[in-house]
C-alpha cells in the first residue's frame, strides 16, 4: 500500500489512484479477501464519482465490480440495486444495444434469478 499512499502525496485521489484500487480490489475479490476488496471499490467509487462524475463508465465499473462481489456473497438484492445503477449509466452512454449494457443486463437477470431460487427454497423450508 506504499504506492498508493505516495501517489496520493504526489497527485491527490485522483483517476488514476482510483484505477489502481479497482485493479487492487479485483486481486483481492480473486483471493476471497471480499471485505477488503469491498472497501477498495468503494473508495475508487468514491474517487470516480467526484473526478470524472456519477454518471461515468468508470464509476459503472467500480459498481458492476461491487455487484459481483455482493452476489458472489449471496447478497442478491443488494447486487441487483448495483446492477441497475450500472445498468442505466451504461445505457444512458452507451445506449441498449452496447455489448458492456447486454453484459449488465446479463449480471442483473442472474442476481434476479439467483434471488427468486433463494426466496423460494426460503417458502419451501416453511
Amino acid at each position: 500500500m506504499d504506492i498508493l499512499k505516495a501517489h496520493e502525496e504526489n497527485h491527490g485521489e485522483d483517476s488514476m489512484m482510483a484505477d489502481i484500487l479497482s485493479k487492487l480490489g479485483l486481486a483481492l475479490h480473486d483471493q476471497g479477501n471480499l471485505e477488503e476488496a469491498i472497501e477498495h471499490f468503494n473508495h475508487a467509487l468514491e474517487i470516480y464519482e467526484v473526478e470524472v462524475g456519477e454518471g461515468s463508465l468508470k464509476a459503472a465499473d467500480a459498481l458492476n465490480n461491487l455487484g459481483l462481489l455482493r452476489q458472489d456473497q449471496d447478497e442478491f438484492a443488494n447486487a441487483i440495486e448495483l446492477f441497475k445503477r450500472v445498468f442505466r449509466i451504461c445505457r444512458k452512454v452507451l445506449g441498449n444495444q452496447d455489448l458492456r449494457t447486454r453484459e449488465v443486463m446479463d449480471n442483473l437477470a442472474m442476481a434476479y434469478s439467483h434471488l427468486a431460487k433463494v426466496r423460494k427454497q426460503r417458502w419451501s423450508v416453511h
